[in-house]
């Protein structure tokens, strides 16, 4: 769930599943494992009940995390590894409980939280799930499940596999059943409206095709008709030398001036934290970018304007002042340019016909006292002939082209395929019935959900 809400989910009132969750978590303080397919608003909801958390109790208490660099820097947070104060986790824990308690602020983050939230569940391991559920009975002094703390856990067990080749899923954990008391699917979708897609998407999630779903397939390497606006549909790749390849390739070709954008880094020292920012940012250490040159956008800047938006660099603005950062409402901006010296900004030209002059964003990993560890400044912007499917992940793409030639991972098919807002804004090259691959524990687990609802 790599996105905070976009225009899709952002204006909705709650799904009556939404709402169940909301109610579960911040009402009745209940451990909640909630899950659905892509575009169903696992992040919008997780959003609201961050927010309504952190409203209603100490910051401090609230731990926010994810299991990658690029969930939790998509959410601002840190990794659930930095929080427990575990390093890599790997080693028995008896070793990690020592290790916390020779860091004070391991311990204190510890023993200061209540409600610990986890996104992309779906990468925790079982043995890591279970290690740390012991570390929190030991360190809360509690013997209740997970020390007490109550546990927000989201995520997609189709789409994200287990970091560590070969471990178990979370779900497998000995101790997962005693410390979630609710799982709940969110069943509606907001990103795509098209019923026969939904129901396309919603075989290829779990590996199975139906004769329609077949058909359906054998169209989708059809080529859309697009706006004839200079946007070209964005080309998906499993692999990201792929893709950098791809980049390069086509805006080489493009004869007009390049200009290099330069982003901005910081760290606290000694946290160890911008490493894993650099790591989980999409945004570049440096955006090379030219008049014509196909980009996404990687920040919301407005309802429109969202995380996977489209657009083409149709010039460059000068900035007429080093004071003011453009907010993107007035007619005529003022613009602090990103580096001193740098008086061009891109104006880009977006799907929905919108221009808008990019100026710099930040990404930023923050501790529970919501101080500032790492951060990032640099455009919102990344070259889009190309992009990776894992880094996709979270994103509605308005035009896509999906080349599944060399996808290797299962749910990689799926991920892919559900970008896509309709069947006719998707082109799909090298689709066959064995790309379309769901892993045997993760079908049984969704089954088993739906038959206990």
């Amino acid at each position: 769930m790599h996105n905070t809400p976009t225009n899709e989910t952002e204006t909705h009132s709650f799904s009556k599943e939404q709402q169940r969750v909301f109610e579960l978590v911040v009402t009745q303080r209940k451990n909640v494992f909630f899950t659905g397919s892509a575009g169903t608003g696992k992040s919008f909801l997780l959003q609201k009940i961050i927010t309504a958390l952190k409203t209603r109790h100490r910051p401090s208490s609230v731990a926010i995390t994810a299991t990658t660099g690029i969930s939790a820097v998509d959410i601002g947070v840190t990794t659930l590894h930095y929080f427990a104060g575990i390093g890599i986790g790997r080693e028995p824990q008896e070793k990690l409980l020592s290790n916390i308690i020779k860091s004070n602020a391991a311990s204190e983050r510890w023993q200061a939280v209540c409600h610990l939230i986890i996104d992309e569940i779906s990468m925790l391991d079982a043995e890591l799930f279970d290690k740390l559920e012991w570390l929190a009975r030991q360190l809360k002094k509690n013997p209740a499940p997970f020390g007490g703390i109550q546990l927000i856990l989201a995520g997609d067990f189709s789409q994200l596999p287990p970091v560590m080749k070969n471990s178990r899923f979370c779900f497998e954990a000995d101790t997962w059943s005693t410390c979630v008391a609710y799982t709940v699917q969110l069943k509606k979708i907001f990103r795509q409206r098209d019923m026969d897609f939904i129901e396309f998407l919603n075989e290829v999630r779990f590996g199975e095709l139906s004769e329609k779903s077949m058909a359906l397939a054998n169209e989708l390497n059809k080529k859309p008709v697009y706006p004839d606006d200079g946007i070209r549909p964005t080309l998906l790749f499993p692999k990201n030398d792929m893709v950098n390849t791809a980049n390069i390739l086509e805006l080489n070709k493009i004869p007009n001036k390049s200009y290099v954008y330069k982003a901005m880094d910081w760290e606290l020292p000694y946290q160890g934290q911008l490493e894993i920012l650099r790591k989980g940012c999409l945004a570049p250490e440096k955006l090379k970018i030219k008049r014509g040159a196909q980009v996404m956008l990687i920040k919301n800047l407005s309802r429109e304007l969202v995380n996977g938006s489209r657009g083409v660099v149709v010039g460059f603005y000068e900035a007429v002042s080093q004071t003011n950062m453009y907010n993107g409402e007035d007619e005529h901006p003022v613009i602090r340019p990103l580096l001193k010296g740098k008086k061009l900004l891109p104006i880009v030209r977006f799907t929905n016909s919108q221009e808008r002059v990019i100026t710099e964003a930040e990404w930023k990993l923050t501790s529970l006292d919501e101080t500032l560890l790492a951060s990032r400044r640099q455009l919102p912007l990344i070259l889009a002939w190309a992009i990776s499917i894992h880094k996709s992940q979270g994103q509605t793409i308005e035009r896509l082209k999906v080349d599944l030639n060399d996808v290797f991972e299962k749910g990689q098919t799926y991920v892919a395929l559900s970008r896509a807002i309709s069947s006719k804004t998707i082109q799909v090259i090298g689709f066959s019935k064995d790309k379309v691959r769901c892993h045997p524990k993760v079908k049984k687990f969704y089954e088993s959900l739906t038959e206990n609802e």
